[in-house]
């Protein structure tokens, strides 16, 4: 007995349909719709106190045209740039400490193969 079942609708949808994505912004549209109205329909907050509940403090500033004169000062003109000190030339790093390189290790004594005895026939 063999049982065998065929489906009459194909598993994916065609390629050229877009009946999924058209739904999917439709609802999207209605969301931003829904949340744009509640915005819209929710009630006004009422008017902030006449103080808004803090002390007022006003200061009120006389209109001017231009800043004011400033008073000559009465100092002695400061030294030129020409009789000014000059800069100490810049201080010489210390010499570098020599590196001497590690010495290399010691290669381990060749060994000698042993001697041939050359025994008399």
């Amino acid at each position: 007995m063999t049982l065998t079942a065929q489906r009459d609708e194909p598993a994916a949808p065609a390629p050229g349909d877009t009946t999924h994505w058209r739904a999917a912004v439709l609802l999207a549209i209605a969301l931003h719709a829904a949340v744009a109205g509640a915005l819209f329909a929710r009630p006004a907050a009422p008017p902030p106190a006449e103080d808004g509940g803090a002390p007022v403090i006003v200061i009120e500033l006389a209109v001017v045209a231009a800043a004011p004169e400033a008073a000559p000062a009465d100092l002695a003109p400061g030294p030129t740039a020409e009789s000014a000190a000059e800069t100490p030339p810049p201080l010489e790093p210390p010499p570098a400490a020599e590196v001497t390189p590690p010495d290399p290790p010691p290669e381990p004594p060749a060994e000698t193969p042993p001697a041939e005895t050359i025994e008399p026939p």
